[in-house]
């Protein structure tokens, strides 16, 4: 295959399937998942690209040997976290890689299999390659308490945005949106939430998740939570406008309440329509503050909109320390 000297395919290149996989010290699991891309046989060029996240271990000397697609490391200057390396790395192919069909984004430590990438790819080509498609979690394997508040999450997120959660990171993108993706600074922030937010075409197939391939996992009950609140800060304006409605909704309810207690005592001297008024009065007190709060939370988020903010395509190259081409036939 003809190379550009970045050791990225040439304009020649064409139908390719890139592949995007964020790494953190797991090189033995990221050589394990390369030989099971490998193994897949896809009929089409693959070029891997590990995002190396500023790993701390150094790289084995035999990685990427014996693998028949081409393998690239993308060293980033210093640790962003598995988003924003995804950002970079979309950034960078869209920069960088010509000829590009597809875009797969995958974990490297086994548990989003590569032996869905087929059915994926199917789904992909049933679309006409016009659809972003995920896998979506049918199954997972952490812990109980990881599962319980995974749960407690979800709920969260579709009481907060009105919209679940069903997918991480594992997806293939097709490459005619690559321009859109690399403009959009939600994507620094969470990859999917900012795919759903764009309102980018999409599609869902079931896949289980799959078990590690050495180590043990980094998703602890500490990342879910700032990977859960990154996700919200996607939809903060929602968010602020969810809670404004909500505040005008029950603020309505008690003035309701407090109408019928004042005609009840007219009907009936025994209401004490005082007591209930004050209640009522200190829940309007409560619901005040909060109503506040929320419009301050909507004219802060308003106003972050004419700040710069982190746009992928500008500023990835500041974190790229450069990209090694490790095996290419």
């Amino acid at each position: 295959m003809a190379l550009a000297r970045d050791g990225t395919p040439s304009d020649a290149q064409a139908n390719a399937l890139v592949f995007l996989i964020p790494i953190y010290n797991d090189w033995d699991a990221a050589q394990h998942l390369a030989r099971d891309i490998d193994a897949l046989g896809l009929d089409a060029p693959v070029w891997l690209y590990f995002i190396d996240d500023a790993s701390q271990q150094p790289r084995p000397s035999t990685f990427g040997q014996e693998i028949r697609a081409d393998v690239n490391v993308l060293r980033l200057q210093t640790n962003l976290g598995h988003q924003k390396a995804i950002a970079v790395g979309l950034a960078y192919v869209h920069e960088h890689v010509a000829g590009v069909r597809a875009v797969v984004v995958m974990d490297g430590d086994g548990e989003d299999r590569p032996s869905d990438v087929p059915r994926l790819l199917e789904a992909f080509d049933a679309h006409d390659g016009q659809q972003i498609v995920f896998a979506a979690r049918a199954k997972r394997t952490e812990g109980t308490r990881f599962k319980v508040m995974y749960h407690v999450y979800k709920a969260v997120h579709r009481v907060a945005t009105g919209q679940g959660v069903k997918v991480g990171n594992f997806s293939v993108i097709p490459a005619r949106y690559l321009p859109s993706l690399a403009v959009m600074s939600d994507v620094w922030i969470h990859y999917a939430a900012a795919v759903f937010k764009s309102k980018l075409p999409y599609a869902v197939v079931p896949a289980d998740r799959g078990e590690r391939y050495a180590g043990k996992s980094k998703m602890n009950l500490s990342s879910l939570i700032v990977h859960g609140l990154s996700a919200l800060s996607v939809y903060s304006e929602r968010i602020g406008v969810r809670m404004l409605e909500a505040s005008a909704w029950i603020f309505g309810g008690l003035f309701l309440t407090l109408v019928g207690l004042f005609v009840a005592s007219l009907i009936d001297p025994a209401v004490d329509a005082v007591g209930g008024a004050v209640l009522l009065g200190i829940a309007f007190v409560i619901l005040l503050q909060f109503g506040l709060l929320a419009l301050v939370f909507v004219f802060l988020t308003l106003g972050n909109r004419s700040r710069t903010t982190m746009l992928p395509i500008r500023d990835y190259a500041f974190f790229v320390e450069g990209c090694e081409a490790i095996h290419a036939d």
